[in-house]
């Protein structure tokens, strides 16, 4: 059973791809970012990770660790702060006024 209706999850959908297009475009993302983008998922990110400790272990370096769980981080994202980087990153004010919209009184 599906929380969201079909055409809001097409319009989530181009709304995505439209902001990944300028953030790509703007050089906006970093380029270890895995998650939400072509080519990079987060397997490509866990293979990453694990040659980089295997290779520091190949060399004799030590390895350290700190692993967290962003599970449902959104939820916690301050909505009004993501509105305001998104305008001020220059996001097109449609795609601004659309997710301010959607999250209206969203918790």
């Amino acid at each position: 059973m599906s929380l969201t209706c079909i055409a809001s999850k097409m319009l989530e959908h181009i709304v995505t791809c439209h902001l990944m297009r300028f953030l790509s475009r703007s050089n906006l993302l970093y380029s270890k970012q895995h998650g939400f983008r072509p080519r990079l998922s987060c397997e490509t990110q866990l293979i990453e990770l694990i040659s980089d400790i295997s290779s520091s272990l190949d060399k004799g370096h030590e390895i350290e660790a700190c692993l967290l769980d962003f599970s449902k981080a959104f939820d916690k994202v301050n909505h009004s702060k993501l509105l305001y980087k998104m305008r001020m990153i220059g996001v097109d004010k449609q795609i601004v006024r659309w997710t301010d919209s959607f999250l209206h009184n969203c918790s």
